[in-house]
């Protein structure tokens, strides 16, 4: 199997700090989902398949992180950490409320975000000369705490456990490409120059993990030392009591001063 990279050895989207649906950041070298993926594709296909890495068009109406080419055409590969119960039907894709039991509609939608960039390749292949190749898309949740009930559809929903069959099915079916054109198509889907794979790389897809800037931290100012009277008002809008609370309470200071004072001159004409 040969294996290509369109932009550069390593596939690392903007670092995970928000949790949104999405591509994982992982790294190839070091990254057992990658190395495993990598060592099943190459035990099932031979030299007439290849792997290309970081797939993307400038346009930005593409982007995936893995395109594998072969006889029987073309699979974009995602990749997807997500955990939880979902439901796919269609292009519906749901999650499950586990408070109230009941499924509600997830955004971004995988489902639709997948057959999209399928017909968008599918019209750039057409335009390069090759409408007739096959394209699918394909979803590979890589955690084990990921439940999907799914119907058929256009997007194959995968789990890691399950990704040998995949392969080896992909391996087994009907070719509609000749060898030649698997070659021809390889230039066309990875770019060739620096220049070109930059500017794939700048191109950020709607199934990455997005990182959200963390608001400014704002310098303290300085405050100016105040005037007695503005202290005083300060000082009085800091009590905890509302206006009508601060009147009742002057008010029933001033009774129990009124009936000290008639106590202490009952007391001195008493004695």
């Amino acid at each position: 199997m040969k294996v290509l990279h369109a932009v550069e050895p390593t596939f690392v989207p903007e670092k995970p700090s928000s949790k949104r649906w999405g591509t994982p950041s992982f790294k190839r070298k070091d990254n057992p989902i990658l190395q495993r993926i990598e060592a099943i594709l190459g035990s099932v296909f031979d030299h007439n398949c290849t792997l290309i890495y970081d797939f993307a068009l400038k346009d930005g109406t593409i982007q995936a992180p893995f395109a594998l080419l072969t006889p029987s055409g073309i699979t974009l590969l995602y990749l997807s950490q997500l955990r939880g119960v979902f439901r796919a039907t269609g292009s519906q894709w749901e999650q499950l409320d586990e408070r109230r039991n009941r499924y509600r509609p997830l955004q971004p939608n995988p489902l639709r975000l997948a057959s999209e960039q399928v017909e968008n390749l599918r019209s750039y292949l057409a335009e390069k000369g090759y409408p007739h190749v096959n394209v699918q898309a394909a979803i590979l949740f890589t955690e084990s705490g990921v439940h999907v009930e799914a119907t058929p559809n256009a997007v194959r929903l995968i789990y890691l456990d399950g990704f040998p069959r995949f392969a080896a099915a992909l391996a087994k079916a009907q070719p509609t490409l000749t060898i030649n054109e698997v070659h021809a198509l390889e230039p066309i889907l990875a770019p060739s120059t620096l220049e070109e794979a930059l500017a794939a790389r700048e191109i950020q897809d709607d199934f990455s993990l997005r990182e959200e800037k963390p608001p400014a931290v704002q310098s303290p100012v300085s405050e100016l030392p105040l005037p007695s009277d503005e202290r005083f008002v300060r000082a009085v809008h800091k009590v905890p009591f509302s206006q009508r609370q601060l009147l009742v309470i002057a008010f029933l200071v001033i009774v129990n001063l009124v009936v000290l004072i008639a106590l202490v001159l009952v007391i001195l004409a008493l004695s």
